[in-house]
């Protein structure tokens, strides 16, 4: 049985904020190694432009790495992400022209868009409301703190090894971190390490569903029918619980005289949109119109 350890949510966003340190660290890599590398390269001013400018377009696409570790979860779903832009920062060291780092920080823009959104989805899950607050500063300290580290670094590298081990280094870092973010991390009702006086500290201060460690349904069918009689029927099939494959079904029949789409209404509005893990699995509403 691991130890128990005290006050451990401070200890998760204390991780989180070296995740972010890292993150920023792999990022701002190439602006201390620019002049070097653009030399040595003979990139042009308008080439290295393209090369930003590709990074932070790809740095826009948050959202879809915020739907992939709502899907996936924080444990598996950022320790890839962080894999992969440890990788691909490493491999800026095999890059020979502006075109390769054009694609290596398209490619980084992608991964490194996920810290964000983790941060956000960790402090919700590990947080009670009234430190959210408190709890996202720590966090966003990380990108500073990258940020500022950066430069000593690289130039240290660069000095020493030259311009490619810098990006080798930095990536190095990230490899660690995420292997020992795959190792620890864990959702609060599962996570062994965790005080149960903590625990009960977290649930308390969260939203039900938070608290409840429901997530929103990733699966539903809808099938409808009407028969000869005027009867509508609705069925509609809600996967609740992901992990187990639980389904929640609905039965919503309407009997029009005439069917019309303004008669389905009730409907709609006596048909319940949540399902409770403690509901019976299946219910039957029947409306007259």
């Amino acid at each position: 049985m691991p130890r128990k350890i005290r006050n451990l949510r401070w200890w998760i966003i204390a991780l989180l904020m070296l995740g972010g340190t890292i993150n920023y660290l792999t990022r701002s890599t190439l602006g201390v190694a620019a002049p070097t590398l653009i030399k040595d390269l003979g990139i042009t001013t308008k080439q290295y432009s393209w090369i930003v400018a590709t990074f932070q377009g790809a740095l826009m696409t948050q959202p879809l790495a915020g739907y992939v570790l709502d899907v996936v979860g924080l444990k598996v779903g950022f320790a890839l992400f962080a894999l992969a832009w440890s990788i691909i920062s490493m491999a800026h060291a095999l890059a020979t022209n502006w075109q390769s780092f054009a694609v290596l920080r398209g490619m980084l823009g992608l991964a490194e868009g996920s810290a964000n959104p983790a941060g956000m989805k960790a402090t919700s899950e590990w947080f009670p409301a009234k430190e959210r607050g408190l709890a996202g500063g720590f966090f966003n300290v990380g990108a500073s703190v990258g940020s500022m580290l950066a430069p000593p670094l690289v130039v240290w590298a660069i000095l020493h090894y030259g311009w490619r081990s810098a990006f080798v280094i930095t990536g190095a870092l990230g490899l660690v971190w995420a292997a020992f973010w795959y190792w620890l991390y864990e959702p609060p009702d599962r996570q062994p390490r965790l005080e149960e006086s903590e625990r009960e500290y977290i649930k308390a201060g969260q939203e039900e569903h938070l608290a409840g460690g429901n997530r929103p349904s990733s699966f539903s069918k809808v099938k409808a029918g009407v028969a000869a009689d005027g009867t509508l029927t609705v069925t509609s099939a809600n996967l609740i619980e992901p992990s187990d494959q639980r389904l929640f079904t609905s039965v919503c029949v309407v009997r029009l005289p005439t069917f019309s789409a303004a008669g389905a209404a009730p409907c709609g509005a006596a048909w319940p949109n949540v399902a409770h893990p403690d509901d019976s699995p299946t219910e039957a509403i029947e409306v007259w119109a």
